[in-house]
């Protein structure tokens, strides 16, 4: 059981860049972290970044720093839920000198299976409502 604030052994990224220590904070017996989307996995010992989107668990991987976990989740928000979307780094992190999003294909590759996923299901769940013979109705006051 941890009590307090645990560390995270300090390390290198692979730009050979020296990061501090991450300071993991516990909320009942669990590590979290200070950004949105992120959380210490005991299991691996690295930082995880994770989003929900169309009411499903997204996880975007794990990652040896936590503020590299934390852009990770800011990206898939950004891509997932527009330019209003909630994020731990400024919009401008993101962008190139043009305003353009800056691209991470393994993030892209992760969101299209997720889409298609969440499509699949839909069309699964209606294509079982057909054949059950529920149809949809209007909601009242809709129109």
């Amino acid at each position: 059981m941890v009590s307090g604030a645990a560390q995270v052994a300090g390390h290198q990224s692979s730009d050979g860049a020296a990061h501090p220590s991450a300071t993991a904070v516990t909320k009942a017996g669990l590590l979290t972290s200070k950004y949105t989307g992120v959380c210490w996995n005991k299991k691996n010992k690295r930082w995880q970044a994770s989003i929900n989107s169309g009411g499903k668990y997204l996880y975007l991987g794990s990652f040896q720093n936590e503020d590299e976990a934390a852009q990770m989740f800011d990206l898939a928000a950004i891509k997932l839920r527009g330019t209003k979307a909630k994020l731990n780094f400024p919009l401008e992190t993101y962008v190139d000198a043009n305003g353009q999003l800056i691209e991470n294909e393994a993030l892209n590759a992760t969101i299209a299976v997720h889409e298609q996923l969440v499509l699949t299901q839909k069309l699964a769940t209606a294509q079982a409502l057909a054949l059950a013979g529920v149809t949809k109705r209007p909601r009242a006051g809709a129109g």
